[in-house]
């Protein structure tokens, strides 16, 4: 055990004050949201698109393609569609540019599909998968929300903030994995809490010739 210590593999007792705690509760939150939420956004993909409309599947993502699954998940239908009326239900009256180059092309998609016909209990599924990825997404902006609070309370925050690249979703989990950086007395402690893998650069040189040059950090 003392040898292990004398090289550095150990971690040493950590209780952080509360505040830390709970906004490494809420990103462990938020990361399992998430992954709820992929996986309802896989199925949609794999259990329902692939069988009834198969050429959403590489549109599929913005919410006009969401509101589709939902709302008319059969391309016979809104192939019977005119334009007009099959955007103003999926979108509204009020659409941007971007938003009607989307929708015309599920619609102009819709007629050439060779998806096949959904049952009544196909588009009763469609809407509840919907439904729970939508509600995911509320409560993953209210976690943001929340962690944003949290975070603010810290002054290193705005540091990170300051950092180009560094957003309020990356500048949550670097606070939330070192936590108090005054218990560090070197970067290079920080560096070796969080791992690093030294690439070394080749091109085609021997591995005694390899130029280290960079390093990449997980936090």
């Amino acid at each position: 055990m003392a040898d292990l210590i004398a090289q550095g593999k150990c971690q040493y007792y950590e209780y952080p004050e509360t505040a830390l705690r709970n906004l490494r509760t809420l990103l462990a939150l938020k990361r399992r949201l998430r992954k709820h939420e992929f996986g309802y956004r896989i199925c949609i993909k794999n259990n329902l698109l692939a069988q009834y409309f198969p050429e959403l599947d590489k549109l599929f993502g913005p919410k006009e393609s969401i509101a589709v699954v939902r709302r008319c998940l059969n391309p016979a239908e809104i192939a019977g569609m005119d334009y007009d009326h099959f955007s103003n239900m999926i979108a509204g009256s009020k659409r941007s540019l971007p938003q009607n180059r989307r929708i015309q092309a599920i619609w102009q998609a819709a007629s050439e599909s060779i998806g096949c016909q959904p049952a009544p209990a196909v588009s009763f599924e469609a809407q509840v998968m919907v439904d729970a990825v939508k509600q995911l997404q509320t409560s993953i902006k209210e976690v943001e929300d929340k962690i944003e609070e949290i975070c603010s309370t810290f002054p290193a925050y705005r540091n990170l903030l300051s950092i180009p690249g560094f957003g309020p979703d990356v500048s949550s989990k670097v606070i939330g994995a070192i936590g108090d950086h005054f218990r560090f007395a070197a970067g290079a402690q920080v560096l070796k809490m969080a791992g690093y893998d030294l690439c070394a650069n080749r091109s085609g040189e021997s591995s005694d010739r390899a130029t280290h040059s960079a390093f990449i950090y997980c936090l």
